[in-house]
Formats: C-alpha cells, sequence, structure tokens
C-alpha cells in the first residue's frame, strides 16, 4: 500500500546530471518494471546523487520511487486509494491535478512521469518540479480487494 513521503514537490534530479550510466526505459519497459527492480534503481539513484531518491529513501528501508506502472496503477485508483488515505492515515493524499515522477529514465535529461488528471504519459526534464511519492511494494491483487471491500 501507499506509505511515506507525502508528494513532496522536490525535481527528480538537481545537481551533477551523471545519471547517463543509468539505461533507458521505453514505455514498454517502465509499464512492467517490477517493484524490486524500482527499488534497486531507486537505490542507485541515491547513490548517485539523486534528490528524489534520497528523499523516498528516507521514508524508510523498503520505500522507493515508483516506476511508470506503479504510477499507472496509482492513477487508475487513484479516488479509491484517497479513501483509503483519508480512513486509515494522517497521510496527504494524492494530488489529482499534478504530475508525479517515476524512476524510470526516459534519457539522460528526461525521465517518464503520468499526469494524474488524466493518466498522461510523457517525459519531463529532470529539473522540472513536480510530485515524488515514495513507495512501499504494492500487491494489485490485495490492493484491489482492499479497495472493493472498503
Amino acid at each position: 500500500m501507499l506509505s511515506g513521503n507525502r508528494g513532496t514537490d522536490v525535481p527528480f534530479q538537481t545537481g551533477s546530471p551523471s545519471l547517463s550510466k543509468f539505461r533507458l526505459f521505453d514505455v514498454y519497459e517502465a509499464l512492467h518494471m517490477t517493484d524490486k527492480e524500482a527499488f534497486d534503481l531507486t537505490h542507485d539513484l541515491a547513490e548517485d546523487g539523486c534528490d528524489a531518491a534520497i528523499e523516498a529513501m528516507k521514508q524508510g528501508e523498503d520505500m522507493f520511487i515508483p516506476s511508470l506502472a506503479h504510477l499507472t496503477a496509482i492513477h487508475h485508483f487513484s479516488d479509491n486509494i484517497n479513501n483509503l488515505i483519508k480512513r486509515f492515515t494522517h497521510d496527504s493524499l494524492i494530488d489529482v491535478n499534478d504530475c508525479y515522477w517515476s524512476c524510470n529514465r526516459y534519457s539522460a535529461s528526461y525521465a517518464w512521469g503520468i499526469a494524474m488528471s488524466y493518466g498522461g504519459i510523457t517525459y519531463y526534464y529532470k529539473t522540472n518540479s513536480g510530485r515524488v511519492r515514495a513507495i512501499s511494494a504494492i500487491d494489485l491483487d490485495s490492493l484491489t480487494l482492499h479497495l472493493f471491500n472498503s
């Protein structure tokens, strides 16, 4: 389930653009990334000085920047997820009027993201502001059960 970071506005990358060593992800790959791959990539990004990844890791040892796959699921269930957040936590809600960064790199200067208002997937220049919301693993089957039984 969602937890941790309160949707803080942080650029995906400030400082040195040394992320060129990280591989590019096309939309298909980004939409099929596993939790473990996103977790590992977040740790690699943090080691390389990515502010958003460092902030995600400060939220807890199991936290990571979501992949495009995670963000797509979050967009799809955003109303239900926000209802659960209101009901069970004091965490901030998913801002459905903003764009969220994924951990997936499009190029040396751009990263994949999603506009929560309509689910549009695009790439954004890494120094643009936007929201980064650290998550822990999302079990879509379990999430679906929670959403429909709440």
